[in-house]
């Protein structure tokens, strides 16, 4: 079911976010901001894709499980965070970003923009898909 409906960022991740040695100083990149349920922005930075390279670290590739993060929201939210939802949003989140990543692969290719990051995006789809087959596998989602 539907879970509550607040302002999302929609592509809350490692990348998106400014840092400095007083922490956390803004999030960038709020194109894709919409209502939604705010399970879609915690499994986000969980996909395969934001981990660069560092498979076991699931949470945006810093992390070897997002439990501290999600207990860190839970506290500052004072929301409790259903872990068999948030799991689901992983599985979307992967199928959303797999999508994507076609879409822009697909934008190369038809030749209305030619560029090697587009092109290259579009085997990281594959990627996603056995991430997400390899989730349903583990949690039964």
């Amino acid at each position: 079911a539907p879970g509550e409906q607040v302002l999302t960022h929609g592509d809350f991740r490692i990348g998106n976010l400014l840092v400095t040695s007083d922490g956390l100083n803004g999030i960038v990149d709020w194109e894709y901001a919409h209502i939604g349920d705010p399970l879609e922005d915690l499994a986000w930075p969980s996909i395969r894709d934001w981990r660069y390279g560092n498979g076991e670290l699931k949470l945006g590739g810093i992390a070897k499980d997002r439990e501290g993060f999600v207990k860190a929201y839970e506290g500052a939210s004072q929301r409790k965070v259903d872990r068999k939802a948030l799991n689901w949003w992983e599985v979307v989140s992967n199928l959303r970003w797999a999508v994507a990543c076609l879409s822009q692969a697909n934008r190369h290719l038809k030749g209305g923009d030619t560029n090697v990051e587009l092109a290259s995006l579009g085997r990281h789809s594959a990627e996603m898909q056995l991430e997400m087959l390899r989730l349903i596998g583990e949690i039964g989602v």
